[in-house]
């Protein structure tokens, strides 16, 4: 029971480091991976994610401490596992054959049926930890090595790694990474292209393919994909500062001023953004003081910045430092964005079709609430007061960055898009319940009224 429950709550704590990683607070993700990393060392999983955390947090010393024990650890356990399989197998056969009275069975694979279930799972088990992947090594020391400056090294292992499995978008994203920090934009957009070729939707590879184009004084381009990133991931701040600089380029000097201040709300430690903004509050406003400001700031930033370097170079690259506090004075990272700092509260009703959705943004308009609508779906016989819908919001998953104009606002959006909308803003939502049956016989009503074949669907099979 005691087990049970020590699984449970290291699995709870392995899912809050998830959720903090993916909200960029790798400072207190780091917390939580490290000692789960040293209450349990095999589970390497625990020692991957800690070294994307320090990757984060520019951490070089513990990156390269701790991929230097997950190199060495997972290869030692792989061999021991395979070691602890053989014998376990043999046992296996022992009992069998002690058993078989009838046949003679020499194979422990072909009595699988006899085996219990304890001995599959652990069968299961013990195969897991048996395989070591060499490639996935490489991936790992090419991070550390792109992290270090080390972009030849780092192009050698992703290389490596790209020749056993070059079905993940990630291993491209670092490819075309190192190509760019090597000033090659033409050798890191097919990385990017074949990122997207596996994954359409990647806002990383979009946004890769918007820093290549501004490596080619491509600035509309570089506009054109930034905005496409964003509409995937609102909330990446590097995004809001690729479009800035694009934006800067062209010309469009206040639409660039506002992608970089969003890009500042959502991490304000970030001194390219300050350094950007005082070239263009000297230049184009002329505002000395606002440019002084952000210079200050930026000059600032990266003087810590290179403080945290020193510190951490002085640490040593021993594994063993994974077992212990690996940094008393952490490096300030930034807090979860407040919903106030980016622009206030979107109001969204939503619940499933014909639920009353489309009376209820009736109602919020008729007292006084502004509505996001484009018309483009007209009133019928079925809602004579209109539908209220915008055509944006049925593209939540694929184009998210309308969002930001709905602030203050209400909107419509189908419950099963609720999981897309992005979290850098603070919802209000109107969730409506009416008695299923009710919605099915008006979906029917619907239907039967457009004489579509739906109609003739029982309620048991209708959608």
């Amino acid at each position: 029971m005691h087990s049970a429950i020590a699984n449970t709550v290291r699995e709870l704590q392995y899912n809050l480091a998830l959720s903090y990683m993916d909200d960029s607070r790798h400072g207190a993700a780091s917390e939580i991976l490290e000692d789960l990393y040293q209450q349990w060392p095999n589970e390497h999983r625990f020692g991957v994610r800690l070294a994307h955390t320090y990757l984060a947090l520019d951490r070089m010393a513990e990156l390269r401490s701790v991929v230097e024990d997950l190199a060495t650890r997972r290869k030692e356990d792989a061999e021991a596992a395979r070691k602890e399989l053989l014998e376990y197998r043999k046992q296996i056969q022992e009992r069998l054959d002690a058993e078989e009275t009838d046949t003679e069975e020499t194979d422990a694979e072909k009595p699988g049926q006899k085996l219990t279930e304890q001995e599959k799972q652990t069968m299961r088990t013990l195969r897991g930890h048996a395989r070591y992947n060499p490639h996935w090594v490489e991936f790992m020391w090419g991070n550390v090595h792109l992290a270090e400056g080390s972009y030849d090294q780092a192009l050698t292992c992703f290389q490596n790694a790209e020749q056993a499995d070059p079905s993940r978008p990630r291993l491209h994203l670092q490819l075309g990474e190192t190509y760019l920090r090597m000033r090659k934009a033409q050798h890191a957009e097919p990385c990017y292209e074949k990122a997207l070729e596996i994954d359409p939707n990647h806002a990383r590879a979009w946004l890769g393919l918007a820093r290549c184009s501004l490596r080619r004084r491509k600035a509309g381009r570089a506009e054109e994909l930034a905005r496409k990133s964003l509409g995937l991931l609102y909330s990446d701040a590097y995004a809001h500062f690729i479009l800035g600089v694009a934006l800067h380029r062209l010309k469009k000097t206040e639409e660039a001023v506002d992608a970089l201040e969003t890009a500042l709300s959502l991490n304000p430690n970030f001194p390219q953004a300050h350094r950007r903004l005082a070239m263009i509050y000297r230049t184009f406003f002329q505002d000395n003081d606002q440019a002084g400001y952000h210079f200050r700031l930026a000059v600032q930033m990266r003087g810590d910045l290179k403080k945290r370097r020193a510190e951490t170079s002085k640490r040593p690259y021993a594994s063993d430092l994974v077992r212990e506090s690996l940094i008393p004075e952490r490096p300030a990272e930034r807090s979860a964005p407040e919903a106030t700092e980016v622009g206030g509260v979107v109001t969204v009703v939503t619940g499933l079709p014909r639920s009353g959705t489309s009376m209820i943004m009736q109602m919020l308009q008729a007292g006084g609430m502004d509505v996001v609508t484009d018309g483009v779906r007209e009133a019928d016989e079925d809602n004579p007061r209109g539908y209220l819908e915008f055509e944006g919001a049925k593209r939540l998953q694929t184009d998210r960055a309308w969002v930001g104009q709905a602030v203050g606002h209400c909107v419509k959006i189908v419950a099963q898009l609720l999981p897309c909308l992005p979290n850098n803003f603070q919802y209000r939502i109107v969730m409506i319940h009416r008695n299923l049956d009710e919605v099915l016989r008006s979906q029917a009503t619907m239907l039967e009224r457009q004489e579509t074949e739906g109609a003739q669907l029982s309620d048991a099979t209708r959608p």
